[in-house]
């Protein structure tokens, strides 16, 4: 496994995001919603997928390309290609760009995963609409 690339040196968020993060994502991702969490107490549950959509409603998505930064797994990949967007995505954990590659890779509207920091995006400048 390679490392990423912070500025010159090693991330040192690295070890932290490729640890158990994917694992503990996906159980938060299954209480989305309204109320509070029974993984972490006393925390609200994250988010569903409708505050996405009403913001995405806003965009006129024809021949739109699309960069999920974070994307984890791909966790809103359905929601962007509901909305015919293209769609890239960029995390700085391995383990979560090696499940989204794994879960979409034969999906076209799917166009390009990476392993990357928000600091330091790997797509050429002025790629993305959204």
């Amino acid at each position: 496994m390679e490392e990423s690339n912070y500025y010159g040196k090693l991330d040192p968020r690295q070890k932290y995001w490729d640890s158990n993060y994917l694992e503990y994502w996906e159980k938060r991702v299954l209480e989305a919603g309204k109320g509070l969490s029974n993984i972490v107490s006393g925390d609200t549950v994250t988010e569903d997928e409708y505050i996405y959509d009403q913001i995405l409603s806003s965009f006129d998505p024809i021949g739109s390309n699309l960069l999920d930064v974070g994307c984890a797994w791909g966790r809103f990949f359905s929601l962007f290609i509901s909305k015919n967007f293209n769609v890239s995505g960029i995390d700085i954990s391995y383990k979560m760009i090696e499940k989204a590659k794994n879960k979409w890779s034969k999906e076209k509207s799917v166009i390009d995963l990476k392993h990357s920091t928000c600091e330091e995006i790997k797509f050429a400048d002025s790629l993305f609409d959204v």
